[in-house]
């Protein structure tokens, strides 16, 4: 008996063949790892650009609170003379005048609503403070099935 046949023979092609299966796993496992890389990178730059939006409306509303103050400590409480963009005034009979402080960048918005308060020693107090989505057009009450016409 020769040495060749008691041992099993293995071809060159199973090593081969086992070897582009591993070259496939790993440039499938390359995809996938440079798709998930790519989707967190959009969302994270999603959430900065929302969060310094934010940040940046919210210091907007901060400085025009402080333009209230100081036209508020200017004219002694006289809210008539107050000129600050984004603020309206209202006033009901036998309660103290309230305001509404509102500041717009694109389709995101930042309200400040509060009230003044002329007999304390602060000049007003802020309610409510809240982010609001302003679209561009309003939408339609019913779902439009199909291009449906009237």
């Amino acid at each position: 008996m020769s040495r060749s046949e008691s041992q099993p023979r293995i071809g060159v092609g199973i090593p081969s063949v086992l070897m582009v299966l591993v070259v496939l796993a790993m440039a499938a496992l390359c995809m996938l790892s440079y798709s998930s890389a790519t989707s967190t990178e959009s969302m994270t730059q999603r959430n900065e650009d929302v969060a310094s939006g934010y940040y940046r409306l919210s210091a907007e509303v901060q400085e025009r609170l402080a333009q209230l103050d100081e036209q508020l400590a200017a004219n002694q409480g006289d809210y008539s003379a107050v000129t600050v963009d984004g603020v309206q005034f209202s006033s009901e009979e036998g309660k103290d005048p309230s305001f509404l402080l509102t500041v717009r960048e694109g389709e995101k918005s930042i309200v400040a609503e509060g009230i003044l308060t002329p007999d304390q020693p602060l000049r007003y107090r802020v309610l409510a403070y809240y982010t609001q989505n302003v679209s561009a057009e309003e939408e339609a009450p019913y779902l439009e099935l199909m291009g449906g016409q009237d």
